[in-house]
């Protein structure tokens, strides 16, 4: 007897043709969709889902339908085709001389090879990783970035925007993608002298504004 039969939902399976569900703790047994739409089981109650498969199998509805025992020639002629191409030495997919690895030949190889690495980044999101940098201009020796949302320029990368790569290439081309890693990684410190200046006339220190100017 086969093992396995096809679920359709949570206590609810197909085996041979029959309909197998679960109702108020035990298994019942039903002809079809039709029997289980009217609620006509058969009469015996299963306390499991094999004991039900095994009552379904001894009354002589262990045959498989014409429609799988068609599926079952379909696979077993595929199998057999392959196998016989990969005995001979022939590719299964273009019908082309074998590589070394007796799967697919090189360029079958290579296709399928660079067909998933596209697949993959194609399932992948588009990933904010890159900062803009607006060429036309600088401030002093300092890169002038995007801000979040469009909204304007700075030098402060920490408050630059981070786009996708896909997006900073749609404008100009004075507009230049910048992976996030390079512009993080030339990042240096330096205080600004205007604001300096400003703090320390706050704080009332003329001559150390003196000196600095």
């Amino acid at each position: 007897m086969p093992s396995s039969a096809r679920r359709i939902a949570a206590g609810h399976y197909e085996f041979r043709g029959r309909r197998l569900v679960r109702q108020g703790g035990v298994w019942r047994v039903f002809a079809d969709r039709d029997a289980l739409a009217a609620g006509d089981a058969e009469p015996v109650e299963h306390t499991s889902l094999r004991a039900a498969k095994a009552s379904v199998a001894a009354a002589g509805f262990c045959e498989a339908s014409a429609e799988e025992r068609r599926r079952d020639q379909r696979t077993a002629r595929v199998a057999e085709r392959r196998r016989r191409l990969l005995a001979s030495g022939i590719c299964p997919s273009c019908k082309g001389p074998m590589d070394r690895d007796g799967v697919q030949c090189a360029e079958c190889t290579a296709y399928t090879r660079e067909h998933m690495r596209a697949t993959r980044a194609a399932s992948r999101p588009p990933v904010a990783d890159h900062y803009i940098l607006d060429i036309r201009s600088t401030e002093g020796n300092c890169a002038l970035w995007w801000r979040p949302n469009s909204r304007g320029h700075t030098c402060d990368l920490d408050d630059a925007g981070l786009y996708t790569r896909e997006f900073a290439e749609g404008y100009r081309e004075t507009d230049v993608p910048v992976p996030r890693a390079l512009a993080e990684r030339l990042v240096v410190r330096h205080v600004p002298l205007d604001r300096l200046k400003q703090e320390l006339e706050l704080a009332g220190h003329g001559r150390e504004e003196e000196r600095c100017a």
